[in-house]
């Protein structure tokens, strides 16, 4: 599939960045920023005397009421972050194509994704969305018509707690069924105007709604990469 070459404003978030998860926790986190920042200047082949300037803000802002103690929320807060470019020289050679590749080769990246519209009530990410033409390359007549594609929605804000005392907004239990549902029916308009089947298990485009984001933002996004799959040896 075609990534679409949308141009993008340098002092706005482009995308989300969602880290891998920790067995041990603050394991990784010297190495979070620093190794994309890294893999995306080797990508853009930037000159010695050339860096970037990213700045990574948090997108999640714990509220729950699990007990926890402030190093866990700190690390659960900075989990998923949108990553922000300044108007500054070396930044302008800043690329899609290049976010993509850097994340492909980032172990600790879990997946970058692609923010389209964001909004206080779910029914206005529609019309936000078809207006910023995230999507078009999917219409009918756009050139990945035929492109495959899937919607979930996952929920960070404040959830029920399980039986092992445990909030599920964590890991896999984020995906919010009830959002789904909302968010189907909400984006009609939208998807309406894509030209591919739906595909469940391998699609070309995973398209995520995201809900419980810091200033209780709903924010519309398609999956732009996942990092390499790992192992430990």
């Amino acid at each position: 599939m075609k990534i679409p070459k949308v141009g993008f404003e340098l002092t706005t978030a482009l995308s989300l960045f969602h880290q891998r998860g920790e067995k041990d926790v603050g394991y990784s986190k010297p190495f979070r920023q620093l190794e994309f920042t890294s893999a995306l200047e080797a990508e853009l082949e930037l000159p010695s005397d050339e860096s970037l300037s990213i700045e990574f803000v948090n997108a999640l802002n714990y509220t729950g009421q699990a007990a926890m103690a402030d190093v866990s929320i700190e690390h659960f807060n900075e989990a998923m972050q949108y990553l922000v470019f300044r108007p500054e020289k070396s930044n302008t050679r800043i690329t899609k194509e290049g976010i993509i590749a850097a994340v492909e080769r980032c172990s600790i990246v879990h997946a970058v994704y692609e923010v389209i519209a964001s909004a206080d009530d779910v029914n206005k990410l529609a019309a936000l969305a078809i207006e910023d033409g995230g999507f078009e390359d999917m219409y009918k007549e756009g050139v990945n018509k035929h492109a495959t594609w899937c919607f979930r929605a996952r929920n960070y804000g404040e959830l029920a707690m399980s039986d092992v005392g445990k909030e599920k907004r964590y890991s896999s239990r984020a995906r919010s069924m009830k959002m789904e549902k909302e968010g189907l029916k909400a984006l009609t308009d939208l998807l309406l105007r894509f030209g591919g089947k739906v595909d469940l298990l391998e699609p070309d485009c995973k398209i995520y709604i995201f809900d419980g984001l810091e200033n209780t933002r709903k924010v519309l996004s398609r999956r732009l990469a996942v990092g390499p799959k790992v192992r430990k040896i």
